[in-house]
């Protein structure tokens, strides 16, 4: 049976899961803070990872990340999603520390051109990425033609179409390569 963390689960753990947040909550069974505490597994243990609106509320992203690096096995995966820095949700709540772009992972997978992956000791690999959109009524119109264009043309996008019709938020699947 898969070993599978739910970090940030808050109300709504994944289903199997061990749930760390830092509040008590029913689904949560570790109560810990994860941008200054290791997480309490061994090494290379860990089969997947979820983390679901969590990483815009945490500063030392580098430190979390090594540690999800650290305890996923070789091949674990780490589920993310992060709002996108011009959902307005993401700029209006106080306790979000940091913006995520479609390409902001990218510094931590030593495949882009401009990244600064040399001051991680971890590695990943995206295996998949995706800008998601809310679903209103007018959304429903445009969702189709727009969710094509930003996912075939994100860079364009993210550039000078974004303002108009921002996404929600950016999913991220990579792999830890070890």
């Amino acid at each position: 049976m898969p070993l599978i963390l739910d970090i940030g689960c808050g109300k709504h753990k994944t289903k199997g899961a061990i749930g760390i947040d830092i509040v008590k909550l029913p689904e949560v069974d570790i109560v810990m803070n994860i941008e200054n505490k290791k997480l309490p597994f061994k090494n290379n243990t860990i089969d997947e990872i979820h983390c679901y609106h969590t990483l815009e509320h945490v500063a030392n992203l580098s430190f979390v990340l090594d540690e999800f690096w650290r305890v996923l096995k070789e091949g674990g995966r780490l589920y993310i999603k992060v709002p996108h820095f011009s959902f307005f949700g993401n700029y209006a709540d106080p306790t979000h520390k940091r913006s995520f772009s479609y390409f902001t992972f990218d510094f931590f997978t030593g495949e882009a051109g401009e990244n600064i992956s040399y001051y991680y000791k971890f590695k990943f690999k995206i295996i998949k990425r995706k800008l998601h959109f809310h679903k209103n009524i007018f959304a429903k119109v445009l969702i189709f033609p727009l969710d094509v264009l930003a996912n075939t043309f994100p860079k364009f996008y993210e550039r000078y179409i974004t303002r108009i019709y921002t996404p929600t938020e950016i999913e991220v699947i990579m792999v830890a390569q070890k």
